[in-house]
């Protein structure tokens, strides 16, 4: 059964909601032509943008003679000129989605990089955590 890629980003926007939800974080979406896929207004009222990249699946990527497994995220989208954009200043952090085995990596927008690649055992690393990218932010 193929899924639709609409599917795809808000299955992993739904995941990024429940998680932050489930950690006193809450958080509204936005619509969806906004740069923006998530609000949160922390208790202090300072507001969090996020941008919610979903993967449903790792791709192999080959380096050298060894194979990988990992999830790819473009961190830029797409313009009606079919060039890539970066993400404005508005957006504070991604959400990269591994869909298959629900985890979720947050890390600060870093207008310099436009691709991450992390492997499964990434997402169980503190420095990827909620809590650590907003210390980043700060």
């Amino acid at each position: 059964m193929t899924i639709n890629t609409n599917n795809i980003g808000l299955a992993g926007e739904f995941l990024v909601m429940s998680h932050l939800w489930a950690n006193n974080l809450p958080a509204i979406t936005t619509p969806e032509s906004s740069p923006i896929d998530i609000f949160i207004v922390q208790p202090s009222g300072k507001k969090i943008s996020i941008q919610v990249k979903t993967a449903s699946q790792p791709m192999e990527l080959k380096r050298n003679e060894n194979n990988y497994w990992r999830y790819a995220y473009r961190l830029t989208r797409t313009g009606h000129s079919k060039y890539y954009i970066k993400y404005a200043d508005d957006v504070e952090m991604f959400a990269l989605v591994a869909l298959d085995i629900k985890k979720i990596a947050f890390i600060p927008h870093n207008k310099n990089i436009t691709s991450k690649t992390l492997t499964e055992s990434d997402f169980d690393k503190n420095r990827y955590s909620f809590i650590s990218c907003l210390k980043d932010l700060e």
